[in-house]
């Protein structure tokens, strides 16, 4: 972690010599950020780096009020407290205040006003972020035995809304495929008509293919879908066989693709 705290030393001196910049403040939540995932991926608490970070976007927003950097990383920051949360099983009140930050970074934006991709890509993250704390959060609600369906359905709101604003993101995609697919075993869980939710989860998935074909996960989460329409199929009493064939197709895909890229 050395280079982590010669990058503070760094950050905190250029802070002290400008402290009414507020993006040497964003930066050093970037950082911070950036520390909470390598923690939370070595399954490490990222929690005391998490409050530095947020303290950070806080002192941004103290001198610029509508940073939309700043609430981005409070997005950022939150959404990894409340994956943490899960983990160790608490509730995952972070997660609400992912979405309240994600919300607010969304305030200052107007669609129709963002001709040039690189600041559409901008205000579609927030959007994005928003997805995945709903989804998260949809995730924890199943896991309780409550029904999921209206804060996953925030998630697909969230996703499309990132989408409609910049559509060429093919990771977006996948994760409403994701969403739509959770929602389906929900469904199926309790007899009820998980067609539509199906059929979403799928056409997410071929579209983030259709972007970006190389990439084995949208393959294996199409190969899922298929797999489980099939499952549905023989719930109701009907033949199975081609939607398992599909599945199939696809699974060998992602092994190729998986293949290829161990050479």
């Amino acid at each position: 972690m050395q280079e982590f705290d010669l990058a503070k030393a760094a950050y905190l001196q250029a802070i002290d010599i400008g402290r009414s910049d507020a993006s040497l403040y964003e930066l050093e939540a970037d950082r911070n950020i950036n520390l909470m995932t390598v923690l939370f991926e070595k399954s490490e608490s990222p929690e005391e780096v998490g409050q530095i970070a947020i303290e950070a976007c806080d002192q941004a927003l103290v001198i610029n009020p509508e940073s939309k950097i700043a609430f981005i990383n409070k997005t950022i920051a939150y959404n990894i407290l409340g994956q943490h949360q899960i983990r160790i099983g608490l509730e995952p009140v972070a997660l609400d205040k992912s979405i309240e930050a994600a919300q607010k970074a969304t305030g200052f934006a107007d669609i129709s006003k963002i001709p040039q991709m690189a600041t559409r890509q901008l205000e579609a993250i927030p959007y994005s972020y928003m997805g995945a704390a709903y989804y998260r959060k949809g995730l924890y609600e199943l896991g309780k035995g409550l029904d999921p369906r209206p804060t996953l359905k925030n998630a697909i709101d969230a996703f499309d809304m990132a989408l409609r604003i910049s559509p060429f993101y093919d990771f977006i995609y996948k994760n409403s495929g994701d969403v739509h697919w959770g929602r389906a075993r929900y469904e199926m869980s309790k007899g009820l008509d998980a067609v539509a939710s199906l059929n979403s989860s799928i056409e997410n998935y071929k579209k983030a293919i259709s972007i970006n074909s190389e990439n084995m996960f949208y393959h294996n989460g199409l190969g899922n879908a298929y797999e489980i329409r099939g499952e549905y199929e023989l719930l109701c009493g009907l033949s199975p066989i081609t939607w398992l064939e599909k599945a199939i197709e696809s699974y060998q895909k992602a092994i190729t693709i998986k293949a290829i890229k161990r050479q």
